[in-house]
């Protein structure tokens, strides 16, 4: 199953969460080097800003249910290349509520 990177794990509250999502994902080979301190984050989000990492999206989505129990709805599968975000191919942010 391809992930993609996550360059920033972003959590509201909880870093020992935010930090030991890090280390599963590092441990399947996943590039995982930042987590950042966000407030307001009200739903688990997976954010990128290609269209066409969906499935990417979608895979990592399913990976987290299944391995971490973090559910996350497909409409917190947020598209940003609409709103002109510009980042390499395949780069996906995680963004954790409380």
């Amino acid at each position: 199953m391809i992930l993609g990177k996550i360059p920033n794990g972003l959590y509201k509250s909880d870093r020992a969460k935010a930090e030991k999502l890090q280390k599963v994902l590092q441990d399947k080979g996943i590039l995982a080097p930042g987590i950042e301190q966000v407030n307001g984050i009200k739903n688990n989000d997976i954010r990128y800003a290609n269209s066409s990492d969906r499935s990417l999206a979608e895979n990592l989505r399913d990976f987290l249910k299944t391995e971490k129990d973090i559910q996350i709805e497909d409409k917190n599968l947020i598209d940003l290349s609409t709103k002109g975000y510009k980042v390499p191919p395949g780069q996906l942010e995680i963004w954790l509520k409380d």
